[in-house]
């Protein structure tokens, strides 16, 4: 068998496999909709921040209409898409031939509930795979064959998953529940300035050392991104400093004719310059 199974798991001998997935349900639901809210969150903030540093007013309705944008894109990405249904929550479900026991593969981007689902009384983490000799903690070179035999019988001959596992989904649609679309209840979720600012701030001064000071642009983006200078906490800093707070009015009746304070470019491009005369020598230097 060559494969990798970095997300198996075998549940408890005897485990009653239609009260396990209640109690599947029961643990993530909830914390399925705490991740939906934050998300609609991080949605909508970003559509307000990018409508902002712009210059452009926030129309009323701006929450309703961040949703609505997030929803359609959804509906037209592939399910292999990367940033497609990110809270989603699947699993496949099989018995060994061999043992009897549960087996288990978790198909969850979302670490929160794939956390969630291991901590759940009867689960054992059963990963297997190939590709190193790097084994989880306590398990032998022993246990690592028994569980190479295992996975063996469940996918033989490394067939599709589908002919010997079921599926089950915890949600049947990416669309996020309506009562939790709601302002009031977004809004506890809502991401900090800092955080909001960080994307703009990178790239502000990723702009800034590319067109200002002619650095070449994948330089300049290797030093932005993986951070090979200074800190660029004060150009995001800058930038957050001019963003809108996130409030109930805003997100329901806009912001009218209030736009963004007409000296931000300014002060951005000063925050670079301050910055890029700490970061020079760095920059300068040839690797």
């Amino acid at each position: 068998m060559s494969t990798t199974i970095y997300d198996g798991f075998r549940l408890a001998e005897g485990t009653d496999l239609a009260a396990f997935k209640q109690a599947v349900r029961d643990a993530i639901d909830p914390l399925r909709d705490q991740e939906d809210l934050k998300l609609v969150a991080i949605e909508t903030a970003k559509y307000i921040d990018t409508r902002w540093l712009s210059g452009e007013t926030i129309p009323a309705g701006a929450a309703t209409t961040a949703y609505a944008q997030w929803a359609e894109a959804q509906a037209k990405m592939s399910v292999y898409d990367y940033d497609h249904d990110l809270n989603r929550f699947e699993l496949s479900i099989g018995t060994d031939p061999g043992t009897g026991r549960i087996m288990v593969i978790v198909r969850a981007e979302n670490h929160v509930l794939k956390d969630a689902f291991e901590d759940l009384d009867g689960v054992e983490e059963y990963g297997y795979w190939d590709n190193s000799d790097s084994y989880p903690e306590g398990v032998t070179r022993a246990d690592w064959k028994v569980r190479e035999a295992a996975w063996d019988r469940m996918l033989p001959g490394l067939g599709k998953i589908s002919a010997t596992m079921d599926t089950w989904v915890l949600r049947d649609s990416v669309e996020v529940r309506d009562e939790l679309r709601d302002v009031e209840a977004i809004l506890p979720h809502m991401p900090e300035a800092s955080d909001r600012a960080r994307g703009a701030g990178m790239d502000a001064y990723g702009d800034y050392l590319f067109r200002e000071q002619g650095i070449e642009v994948m330089r300049a983006v290797n030093h932005v991104v993986f951070g090979r200078g200074v800190s660029i906490r004060p150009v995001i800093d800058t930038v957050a400093s001019y963003l809108p707070p996130l409030t109930a009015e805003l997100l329901t009746e806009g912001s009218g004719e209030a736009a963004i304070d007409p000296g931000y470019k300014d002060a951005v491009t000063a925050a670079c310059a301050a910055l890029y005369e700490q970061d020079k020598s760095e920059l300068a230097r040839k690797d």
